[in-house]
């Protein structure tokens, strides 16, 4: 996991200070800082989270001649398979990190590397210096984080925060890079579409054999390394079903939970890593007065006005510090499987499968902006690198196309959400997290939820924000959605960081705002 930085045209100016500038506001996303490259036509850099070959992994990698350069920020979970096929066609390989791959896979496919890549998360940016032409890409589902802008000169600029684009004059507008696509010299292309329902609808017991044979592929190339790893462990279904799968390829699993001692969360996952002699690191946040002074420096580091991601982000930074107060930087959570397998209370209304599809389409589609990109930031926070197995390529495209009944289902009078995957993990989880009902992150570590009344931080806010403070936010950013109070508290620091230059903000994604059934 890195961070990364870009700029193309043939007028830049300043070229090494732009790249050195856009680094230092990202020092947290790697340890090996200022990895660069400066050329006539372009420059690129780099801070890197050595994961993979850590020595030899220096970005950026290039190819034989030094022509063709990347920088990445990410994982390739089949480098070494890439890397056994371009060495039989030649290619010299001098490390063996999964970014050096990517070089030689643009000499021989160009853009149609995308397609060889076996990962939920990536984005880089590849320059081809003899060709004098650029290409930059990102991950199917919008995992990691990348953003693009066109400067008054045409020239081009690519990071992983929109932080390292808003301070440049030249720049009016911060461009979102939409996943599932790449860029070839100024032209987005889509390679990856969103699945939709299978004609072949399978059998149940064929549905639940594939997405237990899918998430077992998921998990185990996610924890083939030789670094520790962690599993971020509320005690619900999904984390739960990340952390029993983990611990049958890699022994060395530590979990980790954040909450109050005796809040939902603290109390299953006790139970369950004690039952199964799991290592724990339990930690309790402080109480939400303090939690609430941490919302400027969060609207920063997750450039988002959200309330659903403020809440939860504000919590999920104690998780990550956890980790790696405890010496940990690869980390596996349950984010996602929400979104995919409709386990959100909104999925309660929905009444045809059609609706379930809409939702999950909705909801899915705003990840890059809602929880993807609270776990990106608020890990990055602490230099972590974590993985989303239930955003495997092929598990997330079999499973959002599976038809509304399994996900939902009416048992006995009662509607059962994530159906399929309580189906599936009924071999290796008991019945008290088999049978648990969601509980939104807030409210299982012990405190509010994501309700706009009532809500974490909704006292604080409503006493720190009067009606005409409200008003004239509302008249001096009309294209804004400033719906309330609440997102008029998060948006004064949004604006004061320039972050309304990301335009495509001023559309609300999809975001669970009912509060979930307590555990």
């Amino acid at each position: 996991m890195c961070g990364i930085s870009a700029a193309y045209g043939k007028h830049l100016k300043n070229k090494e200070q732009f790249i050195r500038d856009s680094l230092a506001l990202v020092k947290h996303r790697g340890y090996s800082l200022n990895e660069i490259k400066v050329l006539e036509n372009c420059v690129f850099g780099c801070n890197r989270l050595q994961i993979v070959d850590r020595q030899n992994g220096i970005q950026p990698q290039t190819n034989e001649d030094g022509t063709v350069s990347v920088v990445f920020n990410g994982e390739i979970f089949n480098y070494n398979a890439l890397q056994s096929t371009l060495s039989s066609k030649g290619h010299f390989f001098k490390t063996n990190s999964d970014t050096e791959v990517l070089v030689h896979l643009w000499e021989d496919y160009k853009e149609k590397m995308v397609e060889k890549l076996d990962s939920e998360m990536f984005a880089f940016f590849i320059y081809d210096e003899k060709n004098d032409v650029f290409f930059a890409a990102r991950d199917p589902y919008g995992v990691k984080p990348l953003y693009y802008a066109i400067d008054v000169l045409g020239n081009y600029y690519f990071s992983s925060e929109i932080k390292q684009l808003v301070p440049i004059k030249e720049i009016s507008e911060v461009k979102f890079f939409p996943p599932g696509n790449y860029m070839l010299s100024g032209k987005l292309v889509p390679y990856h579409a969103f699945p939709r329902q299978s004609k072949n609808v399978p059998s149940d017991e064929e549905a639940i054999l594939t997405v237990r044979k899918l998430f077992d592929e998921a998990v185990k190339k996610r924890v083939e390394t030789d670094l520790p790893i962690g599993v971020f462990f509320s005690g619900g279904i999904d984390s739960s079903s990340v952390l029993a799968t983990a611990i049958k390829y890699n022994k060395k699993i530590t979990a980790f939970t954040v909450g109050t001692p005796n809040s939902p969360d603290v109390v299953v996952a006790k139970r369950y890593c004690l039952e199964n002699n799991i290592p724990l690191k339990v930690f309790t946040p402080p109480s939400e007065e303090k939690l609430s002074e941490l919302i400027p420096e969060m609207v920063y580091a997750t450039e988002s006005f959200e309330p659903n991601m403020l809440k939860s982000g504000i919590i999920a930074f104690y998780l990550a510090k956890l980790a790696k107060d405890n010496g940990f930087k690869v980390i596996l959570c349950g984010e996602g499987a929400d979104e995919i397998f409709a386990g959100y209370p909104e999925f309660g209304n929905c009444k045809t499968d059609s609706e379930v599809d809409q939702n999950i389409f909705n909801f899915v589609t705003s990840l890059p902006r809602t929880q993807f990109q609270r776990v990106d930031r608020t890990s990055m926070l602490s230099t972590l690198e974590v993985r989303i197995p239930f955003f495997d390529t092929a598990f997330a495209d079999y499973c959002i196309a599976l038809p509304g009944k399994f996900k939902l289902r009416n048992i006995g009078g009662k509607l059962v959400k994530k159906w399929v995957l309580r189906e599936a993990m009924k071999d290796r989880l008991p019945d008290y997290i088999v049978n648990r009902e969601k509980v939104v992150f807030c409210e299982g570590a012990g405190y509010a939820g994501n309700q706009a009344v009532g809500g974490l931080f909704y006292d604080i806010i409503m006493n720190a924000i009067n009606d005409a403070e409200f008003k004239k936010l509302k008249n001096d950013y009309p294209d804004w959605p400033i719906a309330d109070k609440e997102v008029a508290y998060y948006f004064k620091y949004y604006a004061r960081y320039l972050f309304t230059k990301a335009k495509f903000n001023q559309q609300r994604p999809t975001v669970n705002t009912i509060s979930s059934v307590k555990a």
